[in-house]
């Protein structure tokens, strides 16, 4: 199993809210997440199994585990976290998307220090688990 790092841009979309919501419901734990605008070069090395500290805003919010492995749709998916509709759509026309079971949610003092990244998913050299 590998580790990645997956980042949620802040300005685009509500981490803080969908950590409270998978905190307070077990089914907000199973998500959808997209491969977002990188090259699909990659895609395949994202197995059922691994797992993913997710960041936003420079702080690693939660940690999750993929349940699905990355499979093409005919349409873009909804998220109710999404704060900009327009860029999501944009950044999701590739409509690669895997699933994902959050395992851990972390708040104040407890998120650790993990930057965000252009791409989506990404294995950083210098990362806190490493």
């Amino acid at each position: 199993m590998s580790i990645w790092q997956l980042s949620w841009n802040h300005k685009n979309y509500d981490g803080e809210k969908r950590m409270l919501a998978a905190a307070s419901d077990e089914n907000a734990r199973n998500m959808t997440q997209s491969w977002g605008r990188s090259s699909t070069k990659n895609i395949a090395k994202i197995k059922v199994g691994d797992t993913i500290y997710i960041s936003c805003h420079k702080k690693c919010i939660g940690k999750a585990v993929i349940t699905k492995a990355f499979y093409q749709t005919s349409e873009i998916e909804d998220d109710e976290f999404v704060k900009n509709k327009k860029e999501h759509d944009e950044r999701h026309d590739n409509k690669w998307y895997c699933m994902m079971r959050i395992t851990n949610m972390y708040f104040g003092e407890h998120r650790k220090d993990l930057r965000g990244n252009q791409t989506t998913f990404c294995n950083p050299t210098n990362a806190f688990w490493k």
